[in-house]
């Protein structure tokens, strides 16, 4: 996602193409809600995870969203899970047994929030503010964001990105936290903040995290092969912007 907050993402569903959701297996939804009809190829509304499908439906008017499982063949509903604002669900863990749900709440202030559910039996596993950067090899990168107006300086911190890496299938954190070491000689580093991205970072082509610092020698990128453990020290090369 590239640094990108959830909340920009979820406003881009409303903007977007609408494109056809695939069509929900088994009974018709509750009273009220509706399939969310306009996603992306990340942010979605039905996907398949090994022998389930996966939905999200809002309820309009209450703001309240529905995600739930079923059986992909029989259409017997497994799990549900009820929660209040506007959701999305994250195609991208499809078949690692884990549920991805970006949730929008509005009012004096509007807030995003992310949950982490179990694929087989829709429990929590991990609730707070943090985006789903990649997934490989069955692995998935979960960084730390902060909300609007800042409220967390300790992400501007330019020695260290705050993340995790999971072995999603176990919910095994394999990786915590990603130190980005200072330059021999050039001593301490900045961080050049982009937009809303306090942590001053992106993904590129590859999949890798990039995260841009300055020092006293020049402005330089440190870029992550974070899908490997034990994790590898970032390679650092030099950049003119």
């Amino acid at each position: 996602m590239c640094g990108i907050t959830p909340l920009l993402l979820l406003a881009g569903l409303a903007v977007g193409r609408a494109t056809p959701a695939p069509s929900l297996i088994g009974a018709p939804l509750p009273a009220g809600y509706v399939a969310n009809r306009n996603f992306t190829p990340e942010l979605s509304s039905v996907y398949r995870d090994e022998g389930r499908q996966i939905s999200v439906a809002l309820r309009p008017g209450n703001y309240t969203f529905l995600v739930m499982a079923r059986d992909a063949r029989t259409g017997r509903t497994l799990w549900k899970f009820h929660g209040q604002g506007t959701a999305s669900v994250d195609a991208r863990l499809a078949g690692q047994g884990a549920v991805m749900v970006t949730v929008i709440t509005t009012g004096a202030i509007t807030r995003s929030q992310a949950l982490l559910l179990d694929a087989r039996t829709g429990r929590v596993r991990r609730k707070g503010l943090f985006t789903l950067e990649g997934v490989r090899d069955g692995k998935a990168l979960f960084m730390q964001y902060d909300e609007a107006p800042p409220s967390a300086a300790f992400l501007a911190d330019p020695n260290v990105l705050l993340g995790e890496v999971m072995q999603v299938r176990t919910g095994r954190t394999l990786t915590r936290n990603l130190p980005i070491p200072t330059r021999p000689g050039c001593g301490p580093l900045k961080t050049l903040k982009v937009g809303s991205n306090m942590q001053a970072f992106r993904m590129n082509d590859r999949q890798q995290l990039v995260a841009t610092r300055q020092d006293r020698c020049a402005t330089f990128q440190a870029t992550f092969d974070w899908w490997k453990v034990a994790l590898p020290a970032p390679k650092i090369e030099s950049s003119a912007s």
